[in-house]
């Protein structure tokens, strides 16, 4: 059994041991542990995953995988599959990954002639696992770690679709939502250099874009981006007069903002600015994602420029709002530099009381 799946950047080095802790959603499927020892809820989430990025490929045989109770089509359009894969499910998340040779293949597709990828002498030599590689999309270990100029992170979600980027003099964080299943688009942060944001976003548009705070380098793209996409400004209530780009939704505590069938929810952090605002994702087939503005960083909360009461007021909201609602698997990430876990987090709460920032 191939250990390494072919792919040469850093993700096929990552272990799995990382994505227990962290909750990723796509394992590297190329370094050297049992697909068996994947909890069964992943394996059949990669399965269908795997089975949607192949889904419509010409090239790609028209494939019916099945484990004998559930089956995923894939490959290219056709009113039969020409190939028919079925196994355990270990097996069949091999196959698809390439790691696995062809667990069973139905008879009917061994004859074909329809497509030379089934062939009976080329399906023996597992002609339609080799089909697969050119598209192996499937080693996407999501790092949340970005460079201005750099590329973006996509961080892909059953339902949503979460693109990082990084702009602007003061190394910003841009958020893209893509709800999966309408495709409509959220972004978060139109910080800076408002031609990368663009191409980003790209032809589909964004109905919307939220402005976590009011502090300049979180809208210097603002206008533009607006202009040229025709999306509803959101903002928090309280810092809504701060940005000079007109607030078309005013966001309170709790308000709930749609992209596609996704909600987030807002929750209004009060000390960074008068009204800072954080969007939580609570995924229902995962753990929690919330997106913290320049509330809450690796390493502690926001700056409050030495004003005791705005930390108390920071660190009390990002406490009870945050941390006191979230499990440790929520993913958080930042308005500027690297991401990181409420677990992660959360033992050094006592250690920023002490010290006051």
């Amino acid at each position: 059994m191939e250990l390494r799946n072919g792919v040469t950047d850093s993700a096929s080095r990552v272990p799995f041991r990382r994505w227990v802790e962290v909750e990723l959603h796509h394992v590297d499927l190329g370094v050297g542990y049992e697909l068996e020892d994947l909890p069964a809820e992943f394996t059949e989430r990669e399965i269908e995953f795997l089975a949607q990025r192949f889904s419509g490929h010409p090239d790609v045989p028209a494939t019916r995988v099945t484990d004998g109770t559930r089956a995923w089509s894939t490959g290219r359009e056709a009113a039969e599959p020409e190939v028919t894969v079925s196994g355990a499910p270990a097996d069949l998340l091999g196959w698809l990954a390439g790691r696995r040779g062809v667990p069973r293949c139905g008879r009917r597709a061994a004859r074909s002639r329809s497509c030379p990828a089934v062939a009976r002498r080329r399906l023996q030599r597992h002609a339609a696992r080799r089909a697969l590689p050119r598209y192996r999309l499937i080693t996407m270990t999501y790092s949340g770690e970005v460079k201005v100029g750099g590329p973006a992170d996509v961080h892909e979600l059953k339902d949503l679709m979460i693109t990082k980027i990084a702009v602007g003099p003061m190394d910003n964080n841009a958020y893209l939502l893509r709800c999966r299943a309408t495709d409509e688009q959220l972004l978060i942060d139109a910080a800076n250099e408002a031609q990368t944001l663009l191409a980003m976003i790209g032809d589909d548009g964004i109905a919307s874009v939220v402005t976590t705070h009011q502090h300049g380098d979180h809208w210097q793209a603002l206008a533009e981006v607006v202009a040229a996409t025709g999306a509803r400004a959101y903002a928090g209530r309280e810092d809504a007069p701060g940005i000079p780009v007109p607030t078309d939704v005013l966001v309170d505590d709790g308000d709930v903002i749609r992209v596609g069938r996704v909600e987030l929810t807002a929750r209004h952090l009060i000390g960074h600015t008068p009204g800072s605002i954080a969007l939580v994702y609570d995924d229902p087939h995962g753990h929690p994602h919330v997106f913290t503005g320049d509330c809450l960083f690796p390493g502690g909360v926001g700056n409050t420029r030495k004003d005791p009461a705005a930390f108390a007021s920071l660190i009390h909201d990002v406490e009870t709002k945050i941390f006191d609602v979230l499990p440790d698997e929520t993913w958080v990430y930042p308005g500027h530099g690297n991401d990181t876990t409420l677990g992660a987090e959360r033992p050094h709460l006592p250690e920023w009381h002490a010290r006051g920032w």
